[in-house]
Formats: C-alpha cells, structure tokens, sequence
C-alpha cells in the first residue's frame, strides 16, 4: 500500500478517480498547511510549483521518492538541494500542453514580426530558440499572468531574446522576466509592450483588467495576444482600438464571446484596417486573418550572409561573411563600362543579352572548355547568377517536383526551390573531406526528379568535384531523365583540381544548364551580370521566365564584361595565383587563432570547426565575434537545411 498526497489548487486535480483506481492505496487531499501533519507516510506527492509549498511539503514527508506536478517548468525545482540528496524523482504530465500553448504565442509573435517561418523549423526541428532574432531584439512582451502557462510563454519569449516584464498577483520572480510588477502597475508596463499576451485566471480581480484605460496605453504598432478563459479584456475596448487602427492587432482565442465576433465583422465591414487572427483547439471553429505574405514566404529566412555584413558595419568590423573583395575591379572592363555609358548605350539591351557579350562567352566556353555553344540560341544574360537560378528553376520546375541539393549550400538555393514549388531533397558532402556518398545520392533520385543543383568550386567547402563524381551525377541525371542544373561561378578561383563543366561529359550537353557570371572572376559583384548556357529546348523557356523576371541586366555592364572575357586565360591564371596566395595567408591566421579550418580546393571561403572555442552554437559564436573581436564570418548552420549539421562550422 502507497500513500498518495495531494496538494494542488487546479480544480481538475483528479483525487477521486485515483482512490477509485486504486483502492488498496490512501489517497490524502491537502486543503491548506494543517492538513500536512497527515502526509507522514507520503511517498508520492502531486503539488504544485510554489516553491513555499514544496519546501513544506518536503519537510513534512520525510519518506517522499516520487514529486509530481500539473504544471510545466518542473525543472525550476531541480535547484532544491533536497531533491538530489534524497533522491526524489520529479517528473510533470501536462506540462507538454503549457508549451504548445507557449510555443503557440510565439507562433503569432513570429508572425507579426514576418518570421513565422521560424515557428515553422520549431516545429519540425525544435530549434527556434538557437536562431539569432534580430527582428525582436529590444522588443518587449508583458505577460499578464505568468502562472504555469504564463511561466511557459516567460520563458520562450526570453530565450528568443524578448525584454519580458511579467504581471503576477505575488510578483517576486519569475524565471526569464527582466522585470516582475504587481497588476495595479498593467497599465503602466502596457505602455511599453509590443506583445501584451494574457494568461492570467479569471477572478473577480482580473475580469477586465485589459480595461480600456489599459488598451489606451499601448503602441499603435503592439499585438494583444489572448490564451486567457473568461473577459479578462474588456471586448468592447478591444473592437474599438482594432476597428481605430491604435493597437496594431490582436490574437484570440475561441474562448472569447461570440459576440466579439459580429462585432469585429461589423468593424471590418466599415472599412477597419485591424489585424485579428482567431484560434482554437483542433475540431473547434476556426476563423483566421487573410494572410498577409504568401506561404512561400514563410519557409525560408532573410540571408544570414547579408545580415552579418549589416552587424560588421554596425560594429565597425572586419567583413569577412559575404564573398566580395575588397580590392579594385580590372581596369579594362571599368574603362569599358565609361565607353559604353559614354556611348551611351544605356537604354534595354535584347532580353537575352547584348550580342557582343553573347559572341564573347560563347568564344570562351569554346577556348577553355572546348564546348558548341551557339549564341543564338542557347546563351541567356541575367541580372547575376542569383537570378540565373531562380530563373532556371521557375522554368524547368513544377510545383511537387523534387530537386537534389548537395549540402551544405549556398544559402539560395533552398528558397529557390521554394519559390518555384519544389520539393528539395537534400544529400550531405560528408566531413571531413565533404564529399557525397554514392549510395545515399542514388537514394536521393526517383521518378519525382526533376533537377540536381551542383555547385563547383562549391560554397561554402571549397570543393572542386572529381570527374569521377560528375560521372556519377551524370549517369543519375541520364538515368532519371533529369536536369542537372550547375551553378560555376567560383570556376575560375581554384588551387588544386580541374575544372569540369559537367555539360562536356557525353550525354549531358542537352540535359545541363550552366550557371556563371562576371561577379567573382572580375570582382563586380554590384554589377549584377550573369549568364546561363542551355540546350535550345531549355533555354526558350528560361528567356521567357528571365524576360518577365528582370527584362535584362544593365546594357553598359554587358559591353564591359564582353571586355574582360576577351582578357583570356592568361588573366584567369592571375586571378588564380593571387587568391591562392591570400587563402595560404588566411589559412595561417585563422589557424595562429585557434581555429580548425580546411584548406579550400577552390571558391575564395574557407570553412572552420569552431569547437576549440567551447561554442557549441554558431550563430551565439558569429554574433560574439563581430561585436567583441571585430570579425564578421557566416554561421554554418545557415548552410544546412538541419541546422545541427553545421552548427560547429563558421565560414570565413
């Protein structure tokens, strides 16, 4: 026989069902403190979190080994010594549904500040809270009620990097609030809140404490959230600072009145540019806000490339995140560009391309790689390769088809693929060497193929892909009636290897489209001048998507890199030699460092292992360096579509 104690104030504690359960046990319910002199002979308790009440409890049943609880954080009692020294287990059941309540808060956080995509990876990778949330930094979120649930949406909202004030009757502390306040000072805290989220009880002290007066207080930008059961709002209050645009929208769950609806309705139907979105639990009503951006949208990130040189300038750092140099463009095409702007040819240059920048990259795939290329029919010229490839796969890709992409990846790919509705399929360049297994790349292929994106001189490994390789993903590609799609803007930076275009192998010249651009070889990366090589039967399509995307690239930035291609191999060489020679030099500071990096075959980043610093986040690590050391690199983990992959990795 067991003796049970409970001590819970929920009014589902379920102390009649388990007498009922079980019999033979004794089952002793705890009112208040005088009951404890009872729980002598507990050896399990069901309480609370009150750390009051825990220690009393504790002391009262001296012969405890089981400590359950109803309510999440159970881990804020694994500090109470006695726990540990007498071998107590603690362990909580519905604490899972406080975090899905929490993590359904920041869902809508998120979503105001357009990074809902964020909520998304949470959900299939439980990660959210190790992404650097710039867009919510020096936000702040005011929690009204910050009991078991409320302590929940506290804690996330902190880790994310939230400034939240909790509002709780007791006030003391409240794990992750920067600040805990009474609610006679609601209104006050309401002042500064971009999230007013409440979660309180309803009592007769809290019903409408979200008072007009409150509301009235707040930001014309600020969201009220709503997980509360009962009119904790005042609703009236709330209709009318949606339906004036002073509060910037609200969250609300289906506990509210159904009376706030044909308000709200009627508020919208007077031409109200409120925001509100409606929730519930699965199998209730649902009513939701049209949405603002497409899914598409929601699956992907802003560049962390692009945001780690905002921070370097913000810090007044090194730049040594995003690929462009730092050292004059050639002469000869400058010069060019001023002739032809002199010229003036500065009006639409043909979509496709101006001629003479057509006829000198159909010379030099002839002259180094020994490739037919008709500049007709098969050469298109884009605003950069970025927008090669999103031209490429909007017009070759249907949505549900899949795409095969190697990892780690430039970071454009995956929203590529996304925008074009695709499904990527993604196979890892295994460390050390980065190089793909055969058998888990031939798993990648199906009948869904359509496409595989390879990226040689690969960013970020700095690989340069064997023949033996190529021969392998051709064969795949011919197998699967796919497209190998590649991406050769690093072709002319290389230190060890050549360079294949996997368009010369036999089979494979009208299956290819290949990808390069003036960016990297003439170090014009704001010029945006890119071009792509396809079969005729490919290339129609993608002029189409191109001409309707861009219409065309800068005319007198054609005429100048018609210019610098006709430099020739000679000043590929060069181009070559001198990276080569900042790499080695690179190579040794960053080893001198401390770090652990690997030596690039080709590309201009070098990847390094981060551990020997006893990180083990590389956005925490890529932030620390910018701000304290005055570096911007890249986190690897922005890489990888599972970020744990590469969130050892930095890439320089």
């Amino acid at each position: 026989m067991t003796t049970i104690v409970f001590w819970s104030n929920w009014p589902s504690t379920p102390q009649g069902g388990i007498s009922a359960a079980l019999p033979k046990d004794t089952v002793i319910a705890v009112k208040d403190e005088s009951d404890l002199a009872r729980a002598g002979d507990a050896e399990i308790a069901f309480c609370g979190l009150r750390e009051d009440r825990v220690r009393k409890l504790l002391e009262a049943a001296p012969k405890l080994r089981w400590y359950h609880t109803p309510s999440a954080g159970v881990d804020r009692l694994v500090e109470v010594a006695e726990f540990r020294q007498r071998g107590i287990i603690l362990t909580n059941n519905s604490g899972s549904y406080d975090i899905q309540i929490a993590e359904h808060v920041m869902a809508f956080v998120f979503g105001a500040a357009k990074q809902l995509h964020l909520y998304r990876d949470q959900q299939t990778r439980r990660e959210w809270t190790d992404q650097d949330h710039h867009e919510l930094r020096g936000e702040t979120m005011v929690v009204f009620g910050a009991g078991s649930i409320g302590g929940e949406v506290v804690r996330l909202a902190s880790a994310v990097g939230l400034r939240v004030i909790a509002v709780r009757r007791t006030g003391g502390t409240v794990p992750g609030a920067s600040r805990v306040v009474t609610p006679d000072r609601l209104a006050d805290v309401a002042a500064e809140a971009d999230y007013l989220v409440v979660a309180a009880p309803l009592t007769q002290a809290t019903r409408g404490a979200v008072s007009r007066s409150v509301l009235g207080q707040m930001k014309e930008s600020a969201w009220v959230i709503n997980i509360a059961r009962g009119a904790i709002i005042d609703e009236p209050a709330l209709t009318d600072a949606l339906a004036a645009g002073r509060i910037g929208g609200a969250a609300l769950d289906t506990f509210v009145k159904s009376r706030f609806s044909s308000r709200m309705s009627a508020a919208t139907r007077r031409g109200s540019r409120c925001s509100i979105a409606w929730t519930g639990t699965p199998g209730t009503n649902v009513r939701t806000a049209k949405r603002v951006l497409a899914a598409r949208t929601e699956n992907f990130t802003e560049s962390v490339i692009r945001e780690m040189t905002r921070l370097n300038a913000l810090h007044g750092g090194i730049n040594l995140a995003q690929g462009f140099p730092n050292f004059a463009a050639p002469t000869a095409l400058k010069e060019a560009a001023k002739r032809a702007i002199d010229a003036d040819i500065n009006q639409y240059a043909i979509t496709w391309g101006a001629k003479s920048l057509r006829d000198a990259i159909a010379r030099t795939y002839a002259e180094l790689y020994g490739m037919s290329v008709d500049p007709e029919t098969t050469i298109t010229v884009t605003c950069g390769a970025t927008e090669a490839m999103i031209s490429t796969l909007l017009a070759i890709v249907d949505p549900g088809d899949e795409v095969v992409v190697l990892e780690p990846f430039y970071e454009n790919y995956g929203p590529d693929t996304d925008i074009a509705g695709a499904k990527p399929v993604y196979v890892a360049l295994r460390p050390p060497e980065n190089v793909f297994d055969p058998d888990e790349l031939r798993a990648a292929f199906s009948a869904r193929t359509k496409a595989i994106i390879v990226n040689t001189p690969n960013n970020p490994t700095g690989r340069v892909f064997t023949q033996k390789e190529l021969e392998l993903i051709a064969s795949l590609c011919i197998e699967h009636d796919a497209i190998a799609v590649t991406d050769e803007i690093y072709e002319h930076i290389r230190y060890e290897g050549t360079h294949i275009p996997i368009a010369t192998l036999p089979g494979m010249a009208e299956r290819t489209v290949t990808i390069s651009g003036a960016s990297k070889t003439f170090s014009v990366t704001g010029w945006r001048v890119g071009w792509i090589v396809a079969p005729p039967s490919l290339s129609g399509g993608i002029r189409k998507v191109h001409d309707f995307v861009t219409v065309g690239a800068p005319a007198p930035l054609q005429e100048a890199v018609a210019a610098g291609l006709a430099l020739g191999r000679a000043y590929y060489d060069k181009l070559g030699a001198e990276y080569r020679a900042r790499r080695d030099i690179l190579m040794r500071g960053l080893e001198v460092a401390g770090f652990a990096p690997r030596l690039p075959e080709g590309a201009y980043y070098i990847l390094c292992d981060i551990t020997p610093f006893g990180f083990d986040n590389d956005t925490q690590f890529a932030n620390w360096l910018v701000k304290t050391v005055g570096v911007a690199g890249v986190p690897g983990s922005s890489f990888y579509s599972r970020r744990e992959l590469g969130r050892h990795l930095i890439r320089f």
